[in-house]
């Protein structure tokens, strides 16, 4: 990586590896598409799981490993899921 002195040349390196990352295939395309996504896991992540998933019924509780965002806009809003009840959430989009 060439040594940057000032913030012109910075962001037009950012910006040009950027599109040749996009251009060669990269995964960026993934985070460029989805940044509040990103943005929302990234704030969320500070936040500690609750125990258990909160949408398995209750004689069947399992732990919570994942964190379901309803909506990106509000990054600190989740519910704390299982694997499972995160796939089903993701399908069926469950109002709350």
């Amino acid at each position: 990586m060439p040594l940057i002195k000032d913030n012109r040349n910075r962001t037009e390196y950012y910006k040009n590896r950027d599109k040749k990352r996009l251009i060669n295939g990269y995964n960026t395309n993934r985070f460029l598409k989805n940044k509040q996504k990103y943005y929302a896991r990234k704030k969320a992540s500070k936040i500690p799981l609750a125990l258990y998933c909160e949408l398995c019924p209750d004689e069947d509780k399992r732990l919570a490993t994942e964190r379901h965002h309803p909506d990106y806009n509000y990054c600190y809003i989740f519910i704390s899921v299982c694997e499972e009840c995160h796939i089903s959430a993701n399908e069926t989009q469950i109002e709350y």
